[in-house]
């Protein structure tokens, strides 16, 4: 999803190097508010605890691997809350398993002459239902993950423990460009400044990718930048075995993503 085109608005991150040229098309930012939190019914969890979500296609290869990962434990099914969200409106009876929430039919669409992708509606209606749902208040971070991102949450966990509780931070995982989407990482505090004031973000949404807007949206709200280029190894083939990465991106083959999940 938001990060398997790094081709984005404004400046790119160092392993894409195109830049894109915005339209005029105008969107309107989803009406956000943040309800009331009825008392939660969770066992309050160490520092720091995960929530993480992702948004995968209707139909084709990300579809089977989303399911793959939840029978296997992999990516945000390792984290202590999970959200799979869906582009379409069909849920079928393995989505109900995974509580799949559908995001409509919204579309990815294209700018620039370079034919980037701004997707940014798609992940601004997904940021709308976290908002209305509420339940990512119960967590210290909150982690958006591509389906094709091999992703060890217990290695996150370990690199957030330097970070202290409490601060309204984003991480940045890549040099030249806010953070490549492949793996989105927020503090609590961040994702309630960006819920509460995205609003005043509206001239960022055209032609942006999400990865760019929400980053951009985020400094613009005061949320703190902190850079760890360990959190992802994009478009590098290989170093699957080195447990001080916390991500691989790109896998989207289920046998080469489980290889790369088990490597040791």
């Amino acid at each position: 999803m938001g990060s398997r085109n790094t081709t984005t608005h404004g400046t790119t991150a160092t392993s894409s190097a195109t830049t894109a040229t915005a339209t005029t098309t105008t969107r309107t930012l989803p009406n956000v508010e943040l309800v009331p939190l009825d008392e939660p019914n969770h066992v309050s969890l160490p520092y720091p605890s995960l929530y993480c979500w992702l948004v995968m296609m209707a139909e084709g290869y990300e579809l089977d691997m989303v399911r793959s990962h939840f029978h296997r434990g992999y990516s945000i099914f390792g984290c202590d809350q999970f959200k799979v969200f869906e582009q379409g409106t069909r849920v079928d009876d393995v989505d109900i398993a995974l509580d799949v929430t559908p995001l409509g039919d919204l579309q990815a669409s294209v700018f620039g002459d370079g034919g980037s992708w701004s997707n940014t509606a798609i992940f601004m209606q997904a940021w709308k239902l976290i908002a209305d749902d509420g339940e990512y208040r119960v967590y210290d971070w909150v982690v958006k993950v591509d389906p094709d991102t091999v992703f060890h949450p217990a290695r996150l966990k370990k690199r957030l423990l330097a970070v202290p509780p409490g601060s309204s931070t984003y991480l940045q995982n890549c040099v030249g460009y806010p953070t490549i989407g492949a793996l989105e990482v927020f503090s609590r505090e961040a994702v309630t400044a960006y819920l509460q004031g995205s609003e005043g973000c509206e001239d960022l949404v055209v032609g942006s990718a999400e990865d760019y807007f929400i980053c951009k949206c985020m400094e613009r709200l005061g949320v703190q930048r902190r850079r760890d280029l360990m959190l992802l190894r994009h478009e590098q083939p290989g170093g699957c075995e080195d447990p001080s990465v916390v991500a691989f991106h790109p896998y989207k083959d289920a046998d080469e993503y489980a290889a790369c999940a088990g490597a040791r």
